[in-house]
């Protein structure tokens, strides 16, 4: 999917759901999600933020921490990092897939994949888009938009600079 649609949701604060960032820009990838970690919650982060590491993600503690009640907040942040692909064996996907297909409103789910550096892992981004999730491709952005981007940076710190020295840098 497009990562317009990606910034839409972070823009109108529609973070309840699932989704699936993968791609060759590392930056970027991470941006996004420390955007949505940070935009999705107004209260208590330290205690609705919960991060796994996928090298042997525990289904049933995944499934347990998205069904529990956000404490004293609108919503809950889960991320996994770099779902471990050998995981998903039969018994393992279907498991998952059950639980991304009802994972509660006030739940944020966000899967970060950086270990496959560029690539994607094609059965998990089945699972989530057959849940409902958006996959995001956090691709390389060209020259024209990161010029744009610097100077609107530029322009945040009370600095100006001309587009030809953002060409340059």
């Amino acid at each position: 999917m497009s990562i317009d649609v990606l910034k839409t949701k972070i823009k109108e604060k529609d973070f309840s759901g699932l989704f699936y960032l993968y791609g060759e820009e590392e930056y970027l990838k991470d941006y996004y999600y420390d955007a949505i970690k940070k935009k999705s919650l107004s209260e208590l982060r330290e205690f609705n933020v919960y991060e796994f590491s996928g090298e042997d993600l525990s289904l049933n503690s995944f499934e347990n921490m998205i069904n529990s009640f956000p404490m004293m907040s609108e919503r809950k942040f889960i991320g996994v990092i770099d779902l471990k692909h050998e995981l998903l064996k039969e018994d393992y996907k279907k498991t998952l897939q059950e639980i991304l297909k009802n994972i509660p409103e006030y739940a944020c789910v966000v899967f970060l994949d950086t270990a496959r550096k560029g690539g994607q892992d094609t059965v998990l981004q089945r699972l989530i888009t057959k849940a409902g999730g958006l996959a995001v491709n956090v691709e390389r952005p060209n020259a024209s938009y990161l010029a744009s981007w610097g100077k609107r940076q530029f322009k945040t710190a009370g600095k100006e600079i001309s587009g030809d020295d953002m060409y340059y840098i």
